[in-house]
C-alpha cells in the first residue's frame, strides 16, 4: 500500500513538474487575447492547434495536457465537458456554464510553436421573445416583446428588413402600428452577442381593432372604377344607337326625296307635248 501511494505521488510530482518545464520553456507572454463568445448549455471551440505536445490553461491553473497525441484532462469540472479532436488538434468545451467564463491560454511545443490566449465570455442563452397586444384604437395598435430574462438580453422591433428600435437589458420593448403598415412584415428579436432569437409577427391578427383604410380605399376605388365603367358603356351604348337611328332616317329622307323627284319628271313628261301633237290634235 505504501509502494502504491509513493508510485502516485510521484506521478504527480512528475507531471507538475512536467508542465511546470514546458511553461518556463514557453513564450513569456502569450500572444493578444482574442474574443470569444458563447451561450450557456452550448458549446465553444478554441481556434488554435496543439499536436503531439500542447497544454491547456484557464487562467493560471492547468486544464488538460496532450503528450504523445494522448488528452490528460487535469480539472475535474471540466473532465466532462472537455474535448480534444487529434485531426485538427482543436480543443472544445462542451455544456458552457456561466462561470466557464474568463481567459484560455492554448500552447503548442511542437511543430508551430505558440501560446495564444482567448478571453471567452458565456451568456444565457437567449430565450424566444413573446408578443402580445397592450392596446388598440381606431388609428393605431400597441404591440409588447418581452423575453423571460432580461440580463444581457437586446431586443429589436424590425419592420420588413428596417430596425426600428431596440433597447438592451430590458423586459420589454413597445411598438406603435399605425393602420398605414398593417400590410409590412414585422418581427421583434432578442439577442446577445452570441446569438439572436426571432419571431414574426402577424399584425392583423394582433391588430384585428385597427381599421384598415387601405383596404376601404381599394374597395372605393374598385366600385368607383366599375360605375365608370358602366356609365362609359352606357354612353357608347347611347352614341351608338343615336348614330344608327340619325343615319335610317337620312337614309329614309334621300329615298324620299329620290322618289318624289321621280314623281314630278313623271308628271313633266304627261304633261308636256310635241309640235307634232298639237297640229294633229288641231285637225
Amino acid at each position: 500500500m505504501k509502494v502504491h501511494t509513493s508510485s502516485l505521488v510521484l506521478l504527480i510530482v512528475s507531471k507538475s513538474c512536467f508542465v511546470t518545464l514546458l511553461t518556463v520553456l514557453s513564450s513569456s507572454a502569450a500572444d493578444v487575447e482574442e474574443t470569444l463568445t458563447g451561450s450557456e448549455g452550448g458549446s465553444i471551440t478554441l481556434p488554435a492547434p496543439v499536436g503531439e505536445l500542447g497544454l491547456l490553461f484557464y487562467k493560471v491553473k492547468t486544464l488538460a495536457v496532450v503528450q504523445n497525441w494522448v488528452l490528460d484532462i487535469w480539472h475535474q469540472r471540466y473532465r466532462d465537458r472537455l474535448l480534444w479532436n487529434r485531426t485538427t488538434g482543436l480543443f472544445t468545451i462542451t455544456r458552457l456554464q456561466k462561470d466557464d467564463s474568463g481567459i484560455y491560454t492554448v500552447q503548442s511545443k511542437t511543430g508551430n510553436v505558440f501560446a495564444q490566449s482567448y478571453k471567452l465570455t458565456v451568456y444565457d442563452s437567449a430565450s424566444g421573445p413573446a408578443v402580445e397586444t397592450v392596446n388598440v384604437t381606431s388609428d393605431s395598435c400597441v404591440l409588447r416583446c418581452a423575453v423571460d430574462s432580461a440580463a444581457d438580453i437586446t431586443l429589436r422591433w424590425y419592420k420588413d428588413e428596417e430596425m426600428l428600435n431596440q433597447i438592451s437589458f430590458p423586459d420589454s420593448l413597445l411598438l406603435t402600428v399605425t393602420e398605414q403598415n398593417l400590410s409590412s412584415s414585422y418581427r421583434c428579436e432578442a439577442g446577445n452577442p452570441a446569438e439572436n432569437t426571432s419571431v414574426h409577427v402577424d399584425v392583423k391578427t394582433l391588430c384585428s381593432g385597427l381599421k384598415h383604410t387601405g383596404d376601404g380605399e381599394d374597395r372605393f376605388w374598385f366600385v368607383l372604377r366599375l360605375v365608370l365603367f358602366f356609365l362609359g358603356f352606357g354612353c357608347f351604348f347611347s352614341l351608338h344607337k343615336v348614330t344608327a337611328l340619325y343615319i335610317r332616317q337620312r337614309r329614309r329622307e334621300g329615298r324620299s326625296a329620290a322618289g318624289s323627284s321621280q314623281t314630278v319628271t313623271r308628271n313633266m313628261e304627261n304633261h308636256q307635248t310635241t309640235p307634232h301633237d298639237a297640229a294633229e290634235n288641231q285637225l
